[in-house]
């Protein structure tokens, strides 16, 4: 492959059958063989799609070249205003795309949230919105009926999609309030999402506060959206659990599949990994198989994910034997784990509560502290195997290293479509269930010291600023400042030590950053920056 502005060369040799994934201009593009005749050799089958920001080519090509090298051109014209595109779709893009160019396009900057909301929930989730705007999103609410159709829930979601281009759809609401997709065995939200087209990709990252009551829904999303300050920050412990089922296919047991996870964890400073393997697996494994009590334990001791990998049911995992009811005996009120289990229908919600809604609505000591789970991917089918390991492979693949963050939104997108592009089965990707806010980040930010912007004693200006921004302190020296993008990676960092300060911005591309201000005495500050 080799590329320019306005093209991108292939060239194949001896036999093959590949498929690419393109970003072109709609209607603003040519393919075609260098030489006609190649086609005799080289099959190209070719089918478009819409990607939110994006119009996407699938090339497949197939065949024998023999000796020869045999060339297909793509010649493209995008436009010479670049395209602003959403934050968080921006890393599949990259991922997806083989030719695609940032260059091409802008941050959109100010990402938004559309809550389509069951009407007796309105006012509890309406009360968050301020939070929720603080972590830097501009929101919507939308409530609904239960008697609502899906076609109908389905047009409303287009409508405001069209007028507002918004980034996150967050359901509120269990099944009986606001339905999901039926798919045959399973269950599908991301559907939802998708607007443009008949193609299985997404406009929206879809997520669900799945509960019954408003006392439910008002716990789920303080814990995930607000923790007190005193909370600390989660631990980087992770627990794997896995049964000891052989896969003819891979040749592999499922507790070496979670070993190997445990492994890239241990690699990106993780502090500890629980093994509760079925059978006597050695190393951090116990002898026998592993005790609902000890796997509770070790939750409320306090961890940062989740790993399990083996039989279950809507409302279990047969390894550990974890279950709706061993849940009741959680008592992890201040560290709240990200969840990922490659399970059959422990996420499929409709007409019970299951165990991915068990995981994100159980409390301590009735109602009165929340625990349990900050987010739970799990899937609503009969999920085929070989799909879930590769998930969960693809998830934990994404789980950010030391100092590095990454939203929880972005690593569940780039799981479902790389599952969609690369088992070809949209079935078993769209199954796949998020439970909690995807606008989150996978480690959360640390509220302790941390204050809104709204004193007088901080001046920062101009905002939007396109080239450089001053930090004003009128009360106490400003110690350093550090600038993150929506991925949550330094991308500035400066040390001051003075009442004022300058940071350098024209080197960056347009979009939203958050400035983080630390003074002399030990605060943080946190504003949301745009950078034209």
């Amino acid at each position: 492959l080799s590329f320019t502005d306005t093209s991108t060369s292939i060239q194949c040799r001896h036999k093959i059958d590949t498929v690419l994934y393109l970003v072109v201009p709609e209607n603003q593009y040519s393919i075609y063989f260098e030489n006609s005749s190649d086609t005799d050799y080289l099959h190209m089958d070719t089918s478009v799609f819409y990607f939110r920001d994006c119009f996407g080519l699938r090339l497949h090509l197939y065949g024998n070249c023999e000796d020869s090298a045999i060339n297909i051109q793509l010649t493209y014209s995008f436009p010479s205003k670049r395209q602003r595109i959403s934050d968080v779709f921006y890393p599949t893009y990259r991922k997806l795309f083989v030719n695609f160019n940032e260059r091409n396009y802008d941050y959109k900057g100010l990402m938004q949230i559309l809550f389509l909301c069951y009407e007796p929930f309105g006012l509890t989730v309406n009360r968050f919105f301020q939070r929720v705007r603080f972590n830097g999103f501009d929101c919507l609410l939308v409530t609904v009926d239960s008697t609502w159709s899906v076609d109908s829930l389905q047009q409303i979601v287009q409508s405001y999609y069209e007028m507002n281009q918004t980034d996150f759809l967050i359901l509120v609401g269990d099944y009986q309030h606001i339905k999901s997709y039926d798919m045959d065995e399973g269950l599908s939200d991301l559907r939802y999402g998708m607007i443009k087209g008949l193609d299985d990709f997404p406009e929206m990252i879809v997520g669900r506060i799945a509960g019954n009551d408003t006392d439910e829904i008002a716990l789920q999303i303080d814990k995930i959206l607000s923790p007190p300050l005193l909370y600390p920050l989660p631990p980087k412990k992770a627990i794997g659990i896995a049964s000891d089922s052989y896969s003819n296919l891979t040749g592999m047991y499922d507790w070496e599949y979670m070993r190997n996870i445990r492994n890239k964890l241990m690699n990106r400073d993780y502090e500890k990994v629980y093994e509760f393997y079925e059978g006597s697996q050695r190393e951090e494994d116990s002898e026998g198989n592993p005790l609902p009590d000890d796997i509770i334990a070790a939750v409320n001791q306090g961890v940062s994910l989740i790993n399990y990998l083996g039989y279950g049911s809507y409302d279990t995992w047969e390894t550990g034997g974890i279950n709706n009811n061993e849940l009741l005996k959680l008592e992890n009120t201040t560290q709240f784990p990200n969840i990922f289990s490659s399970a059959c229908l422990d996420g499929h919600f409709a007409g019970r509560r299951c165990l991915a809604e068990q995981w994100m609505n159980v409390s301590y000591r009735s109602r009165n502290q929340a625990c349990g789970a900050r987010s739970a991917l799990m899937f609503s089918s009969l999920i085929d195997w070989d799909a879930a390991i590769y998930a969960q492979q693809l998830f934990n693949d994404l789980v950010p290293a030391d100092k590095e963050n990454i939203m929880l939104g972005d690593m569940y997108l780039q799981v479902y479509v790389q599952m969609l592009c690369s088992l070809q089965r949209s079935k078993d990707a769209l199954s796949l269930i998020f439970f909690g806010f995807p606008s989150e980040w996978f480690y959360p930010i640390s509220r302790v010291n941390v204050v809104q912007m709204d004193t007088t004693d901080i001046l920062v200006y101009p905002n939007p600023s396109q080239q450089q921004l001053n930090i004003q302190n009128k009360n106490g020296l400003i110690k350093e400042v550090k600038l993150f993008d929506l991925h949550g990676k330094t991308v500035k960092e400066q040390s001051i030590h003075n009442t004022h300060g300058i940071l350098f911005m024209d080197d960056l591309p347009s979009g939203m950053y958050v400035l983080k201000i630390i003074c002399d005495k030990g605060e943080s500050l946190y504003k949301k920056i745009v950078k034209q």
